[in-house]
């Protein structure tokens, strides 16, 4: 289903703290988590979107968990995409006890970042 990156939005998880100052660069907040995560889509040569997070998802007890390395046949798939890996973590934290913190969010870095040799903790 070929969805925009407004009807990806609606859902109440996002919370949309600022669109389109960037065009492709939006900066959301994610359930109850205070803090906000920035989204980059981009459009890729072939015609699909890619999206890059400023943040993984760390829930106490688990590992951190990044979206990365796919690409999407629409801009609304990609944030679709996003939600539901973060929702799988967060939900489970929740359900474990857990109030959601702005600590669960980790800054990504990329896998050539000095300091990050081993790669991503967890990705899909």
């Amino acid at each position: 289903m070929r969805r925009t990156i407004s009807q990806a939005l609606s859902h109440r998880l996002y919370t949309v703290v600022e669109r389109e100052k960037t065009p492709g660069i939006i900066k959301v907040k994610f359930g109850d988590i205070p803090g906000v995560i920035t989204l980059s889509i981009k459009q890729l040569e072939n015609g699909r979107y890619s999206l890059d997070a400023s943040h993984g998802i760390k829930p106490e007890g688990t590992r951190a968990y990044f979206v990365r390395y796919r690409d999407y046949a629409w801009p609304g798939e990609a944030l679709d995409d996003f939600r539901t890996a973060f929702w799988l973590r967060y939900n489970a934290a929740v359900k474990a006890g857990h109030r959601p913190s702005e600590a669960w969010l980790v800054p990504d870095r990329p896998t050539s970042a000095p300091g990050n040799e081993s790669g991503p903790i967890g990705s899909p």
